[in-house]
Parts: C-alpha cells; structure tokens; sequence
C-alpha cells in the first residue's frame, strides 16, 4: 500500500467530516502519546529519524481518527469487508497521520513506528491488522491481513481522589484516614507494525451459519441529495455498505451474499439539504429478496445515539 492510493479516500474523508483528534508531541523528550481510545503510539529511533529528514524540528501534531462501535461505522461509512468481499468483525479502525508546522508529513514508510491497540476477551489470537484500500464506489475495503503480536502491559493506579503523605512518606487517603496500596491492572494490547501512515482496522473474520446464500436487495422512497444504505449482523460488530444505486430498478443492489436465517438490521441514513433522515428495520435474511425502507425526519443531534441502540 502507499501513501498515493488514499488521495481519492482524502477527498471522500473532507465529504464525511470524519471527528480528528489532535495530539501535541516533542520527540525529543517523549517517544509516545496515547489516545482518548486507548491507541499507544510509540515513536522509534527510525521513524523519528524519518520524521527529522522532512520536518522542521520534533516537536510534531499527531491527528488520529478512531471508531470502534458498529454506530460510528454507520454515521461515517466505513464498514467491514475486504478488498475480495469477506465479511469482518471489528475490534476497531483508525487512522494516524503527522504534522508539523501546518504540513502533512508524506513519509516513505512507517518504519520504527508501533501501535499498541488495547483489545480484551479471550478470542484476542483471532484478530488480524487489515490495511485500507479505497473502493471507488464503496468507501474504504479492507486488504492485506497480518497477524499482530500479542502483549500485557501492568498499570499501577492508585484509586484516591484525596490524599496526602505523612512524615514518612507513606501515602494517606484523607478520606479515610490511612494508608492505601496501589491497584494493579493487566491491560492486554495487539502490537501492530505498520508499513505506512493510513487507516487499519483490527479484526477477525466474520464465522456465519453455514446455509444457503442470498441476496438483501433495498429500496429507499424519496429523493436526497445523499444516500446510504448498510447492513448491521445483529450481536457483532460488523457493518456492509458495498451497496450501489440502480437507477433503472430504484433499487440499492449489493455482490454481497448472506447466509438465509442470519439476523440482521439494514440501516438508511439521507440528507437532504440541511435535514436528516433514517430508517431501521429487523429482517432475517431469506424471508424478502427486496425491503422498502421508510425514512423519517430525525434532528441530528438525535441520529448518533440512536445509531448506538
């Protein structure tokens, strides 16, 4: 993957307005940040020396955009399939990328650079780093699975929000009165290498019942001025949005099969002007070859959290 394959995806990602968030770093005296996610980045010898050749000075932003639930997929439309149409589960996606100064940083590799992205449960052994590849007609796929190394990292926190020290030194919580030791968690991370600066989505492939496979075909009444129309595997952290318009039939037609009996949830969310709308319907796949969607006016304060239920 290089770095020149996204410029379709960057014009695509100003059109969502993807949320960034930004971090401040000297990589003179700091070789990590970590993210409100959760993300450690930590910054080697090589991929600083990178960073020296093409910036002005070390001290840096790091802008980050990460999305790990099933309804922040849906709102920015990325979902979770691969370059050959697999069907994936997510533990997460996100997306680095350096500035200094005002400037992007096109640097030729990320080489020196880790990422440890916290994941827990015991099926961690199952996720794979994927690589983002633009699809020009559905958003971001998913290609070039590797498998990530797994590591255990220990907090100490000390759970007082009062406290002071006695004469020896000894930490005192002031609210009862006496000393308190430190708390020790285990926190598990994927230890991820990645070639280049661009998005990476940590999952494991999708494991369906194995009946017959058939097609979700979906209608949307009304005109807008932009459209789109997803499915949600019910329980799992997967969205499907390789839908395309067929202007001739009216109709949104996917290449995507889904084993017949799965339970699933299509999703339509449009704009049109300043307004929004949405629609949400249970089906189980077999029983309609094709499903109207009905979409209601909904403000837009209200359509992210009713994306969450």
């Amino acid at each position: 993957m290089t770095l020149s394959c996204f410029s379709d995806v960057e014009r695509n990602e100003k059109k969502l307005n993807y949320p960034t968030d930004e971090y401040e770093i000297d990589l003179l005296s700091k070789d990590r940040i970590e993210t409100k996610g959760g993300l450690i980045i930590i910054f080697g010898n090589e991929i600083i020396g990178n960073i020296q050749s093409v910036a002005e000075g070390l001290d840096i932003i790091v802008k980050v955009n990460e999305f790990y639930e099933v309804s922040d997929f849906i709102f920015n439309n990325l979902q979770t399939v691969t370059k050959d149409n697999r069907l994936l589960e997510s533990a997460g996606m996100f997306k680095i990328e350096l500035f200094s100064n005002g400037k992007k940083l096109n640097l030729a590799d990320a080489n020196g650079l880790s990422i440890l992205f916290p994941i827990n449960g015991e099926n961690r052994s199952e996720f794979k780093s994927f690589e983002g590849e633009l699809s020009r007609n559905n958003g971001i796929v998913w290609k070039n699975p590797s498998n990530a190394e797994e590591v255990e990292l220990q907090q100490d926190t000390m759970p007082i929000i009062n406290y002071s020290y006695d004469e020896d030194g000894v930490l005192i919580d002031s609210f009862i009165g006496q000393s308190r030791n430190f708390e020790h968690i285990q926190l598990n991370y994927l230890k991820i290498l990645p070639k280049d600066l661009n998005w990476i989505n940590i999952d494991r492939f999708l494991k369906m019942n194995q009946n017959e496979l058939t097609k979700v075909d979906i209608e949307i009444e009304g005109k807008f001025d932009e459209r789109v129309v997803g499915i949600v595997l019910k329980g799992l952290n997967s969205y499907i949005s390789l839908y395309s318009m067929n202007d001739e039939k009216n109709k949104f037609e996917s290449n995507i099969q889904l084993p017949k009996g799965e339970e699933i949830k299509i999703v339509g969310f449009c704009k049109k002007g300043n307004d929004y709308y949405l629609s949400e319907k249970d089906i189980i796949v077999g029983d309609k070859e094709n499903v109207i969607l009905d979409l209601s006016l909904i403000p837009i304060e209200e359509l992210h959290p009713k994306l969450k239920r």
